[in-house]
Formats: C-alpha cells, sequence, structure tokens
C-alpha cells in the first residue's frame, strides 16, 4: 500500500532510473512514477497532455518544479536557440504543467 505518488520528471532516462532507484530504497511507502521529456522542446511539451492523461488515476495534490536552465555569457552572445531553450524549460513548461493539471487539482 502506497501512502503517496510522486511522479518524477527528467531529460535523461539513466539519470531518473537512478534516481527512482535511490527514491525507492529510501522511501518504501512512495509510488513512484516516472517520465523522460525534454522540456525545452515544444513537441514534447505538447506531448505531456497525452502522458498525463494516461496517468489520470493518479492522485496529485503538489506540483513541484525543480527544472531550470539559464545561458551562459553576456546576454548580447548569447545565440536565439538559447535563449528559445531557457525560455521553454523556464516558462513554458512551467505554464504547459500547470494548465494541464490545473484542473485535476482544483477538483481535488
Amino acid at each position: 500500500e502506497y501512502g503517496f505518488n510522486l511522479l518524477l520528471i527528467g531529460i535523461d532516462k539513466p539519470t531518473v532510473d537512478l534516481k527512482v532507484a535511490e527514491l525507492s530504497k529510501i522511501y518504501k511507502n512512495i509510488r513512484i512514477i516516472s517520465l523522460v521529456v525534454d522540456l525545452s522542446k515544444v513537441n514534447e511539451l505538447q506531448e505531456l497532455e497525452e502522458q498525463f492523461a494516461r496517468l489520470a488515476d493518479i492522485d496529485i495534490g503538489i506540483v513541484i518544479n525543480n527544472a531550470g536552465t539559464l545561458s551562459r555569457g553576456p546576454y548580447v552572445t548569447i545565440e536565439p536557440e538559447g535563449l528559445v531553450r531557457d525560455l521553454n524549460v523556464d516558462l513554458c513548461a512551467i505554464f504547459t504543467i500547470n494548465r494541464i493539471l490545473v484542473p485535476r487539482l482544483r477538483n481535488r
């Protein structure tokens, strides 16, 4: 019997799998579900809605965002791709996840 669920999202499958294994050893009463998503890519952000729909049976009560990126160097030297990546991870991903999950959180 699980006390609660933890949904872990990461960009790198080996790292996500390692973290799931580590947390599973420490917290026996937590059901850990993992998704591998590159939050910097718009098409993967769009796929999140489908992935969350497949997890409709999971009771979500808290959302914690620990993703973030920041291009290094003087602002005027940062390539447009770096700025887009930063905006996608730091803003678009948060807005997308919130848009998807707020109705579930309200119903809870």
